[in-house]
């Protein structure tokens, strides 16, 4: 049986988060356990109850993970002690990919190590939440979290994430479309791995805002290349090169702001002087 609305507070170093339940309220030593598909992604994420910490000795980050029973608003809030820490918040699927409005680096209050997040979940399953420190010196924190199960509107991406990424092929021209408004945002691509050198990758777009960015598999936060520069003053034509380092295979995806499109995407070796492997293979 649901409950009546109740609101749940948690204290935070002096600051009041508030978030509206609908259902049941959590039991006092609710904890979620991800499944083994995010077993390596750290400490669980305890619900409606404090997780203390320290960074120190240089670790720099934390990660927690959470398994969502059915979609919701996952809320995280984090504040730090005394030192000179820098705190983010990150939420992303447990394959690493950040959510929409899952990134909070906003310093509450004017404090840098006071964040908040509220992110919503679109489907059942597992989720990690990485909190980043980018100080320089000892600092505790004080992080607190509650989930809300609830219909989320917003659809889901059709094609898949990571595990369903297409290897893409040197000098082959792929045409693919993105439909923001059915869920279908982003494809996500394998770059294959080749000699050292230079990849030049392309995407043109008719009417829509083209985004391109590519990572290393352990690492969906940072971009190892990003290209939003709208080459020609044409939102819809993007290019970077990236660097092969012989043993990578990287991720590429490709992003679209709102609305549809069709889209081409191409992969070129760029024939530099200290690339003549990757030149040659392509040759071939």
């Amino acid at each position: 049986m649901l409950a009546a609305p109740v609101l749940v507070v948690a204290l935070l170093a002096g600051v009041v988060v508030g978030v509206v339940e609908t259902v049941q309220a959590q039991p006092e030593d609710a904890q979620v356990v991800a499944d083994a598909a995010v077993e390596d992604a750290g400490e669980a994420l305890t619900l409606g109850q404090p997780i203390d910490g320290r960074f120190a000795g240089g670790e720099r980050e934390r990660q927690f993970r959470f398994e969502a029973p059915e979609p919701g608003m996952l809320f995280v809030a984090v504040e730090g002690g005394a030192g000179e820490g820098d705190f983010t918040l990150d939420v992303a699927t447990a394959q690493g990919v950040a959510l929409q409005d899952g990134h909070s680096d906003s310093d509450i209050g004017g404090m840098a190590t006071a964040e908040r997040v509220a992110a919503g979940l679109t489907e059942a399953g597992a989720y990690r939440v990485t909190l980043s420190d980018f100080g320089n010196d000892r600092v505790d924190y004080r992080l607190v979290a509650s989930f809300v199960p609830m219909e989320i509107t917003r659809p889901v991406d059709p094609d898949g994430g990571i595990p369903d990424a297409e290897a893409l092929e040197l000098g082959r021209t792929i045409k693919r479309e993105l439909d923001a408004d059915r869920g279908d945002k982003a494809d996500w691509y394998r770059v294959p791995v080749g000699p050292k050198g230079y990849l030049g990758v392309i995407a043109r777009a008719d009417h829509a805002d083209l985004v391109l960015s590519v990572y290393k598999p352990d690492d969906l936060n940072n971009a190892e290349a990003r290209s939003d520069q709208d080459l020609f003053n044409d939102l819809g034509h993007e290019a970077l090169l990236l660097i092969l380092d012989g043993e990578t295979e990287y991720l590429l995806k490709v992003e679209v702001y709102d609305g549809a499109c069709r889209y081409d995407l191409q992969l070129d070796a760029v024939p530099l002087r200290n690339a003549p492997g990757l030149a040659a293979a392509h040759r071939r």
